[in-house]
């Protein structure tokens, strides 16, 4: 093994290293922030203003995801270094010098383009609609009156599932376990309850939409009806009811034993 890759190897060791050190110092923030906005959300009276905190979310790809893609551009950027360091003082390349020289051609392109992926791409929850960005800038809207059917479960799946499909047959998928979907699962568990979607602007539908997503009913009743269809409306609030069609309200409930213990999957599903 010669000096530069042993150079190599203790800069790599020291970025792991960082690494850990800086994933830390972000779950310590990350954690007192979230105890900061919880304590905001406690002061906030106004359901509407409160709905609106709550349920406004943009997932975008895990800052994790991002660092791990940074270090490992960083180190494809040392091997390359390296490498030519070692062609500039004439010393031979042997098979290790091969091996790293296929690693720069085989990882980089994939890391320039998952950043790339990273920086343009995002899902955005809003009280009123969904949005989401594609990673060509690509912005597509739904509005919740649009969803057609819901498929919920937590099981067959370490993250769980909640698919949405739309009226123009699109699928709409979230993990609740690693996503933040409350919002989302409360107005459909909204639509289940009441035969029409929550307006976020209405106090009274707010005030029910707050109690759904602090109290995680919203999960109790997706498991109660995991798949249910015929939701598509046309618009927001009670002028939206419709006087017939499937058999929404208190009184629709699954056929299967509603009474289990929901502690375990209220603690499962991301807050």
């Amino acid at each position: 093994m010669n000096n530069g890759s042993v150079i190599l190897l203790l800069v790599s060791f020291g970025f792991i290293a960082l690494m850990y050190v800086v994933l830390y110092v972000l779950v310590r923030w990350g954690n007192k922030r979230e105890r900061v906005r919880q304590q905001q959300q406690r002061q906030i009276t106004d359901p509407v203003v409160l709905v609106r905190v709550l349920a406004s979310v943009r997932l975008q790809a895990s800052w994790f995801m991002k660092m791990l893609l940074w270090v490992l551009l960083i180190m494809l950027a040392l091997i390359l270094y390296a490498t030519i360091q070692l062609r500039i003082s004439g010393v031979p390349l042997d098979t290790g010098d091969w091996v790293s020289a296929g690693l720069l051609i085989v990882f980089t392109p994939g890391a320039v383009w998952g950043l790339w992926v990273c920086r343009v791409s995002y899902r955005e929850i809003l009280p009123e609609k969904l949005v989401r960005v594609t990673n060509r800038g690509r912005k597509l809207t739904l509005h919740y009156w649009q969803i057609d059917s819901s498929y919920f479960t937590l099981l067959g799946d370490e993250n769980g599932l909640f698919e949405l499909t739309d009226t123009a047959g699109v699928v709409h998928r979230f993990k609740p376990h690693v996503e933040p979907c409350r919002y989302v699962g409360s107005q459909v568990a909204f639509r289940l309850d009441y035969g029409y979607w929550a307006d976020p602007n209405n106090s009274e539908d707010a005030q029910v939409l707050v109690r759904f997503m602090q109290d995680k009913y919203w999960v109790q009743r997706l498991l109660e009806v995991p798949v249910v269809s015929g939701l598509a409306h046309g618009g927001y609030g009670k002028e939206y009811c419709p006087a017939g069609g499937p058999e929404f309200g208190p009184e629709f409930r699954s056929r299967q034993s509603a009474s289990g213990d929901f502690t375990w999957a209220k603690n499962f599903v991301l807050t």
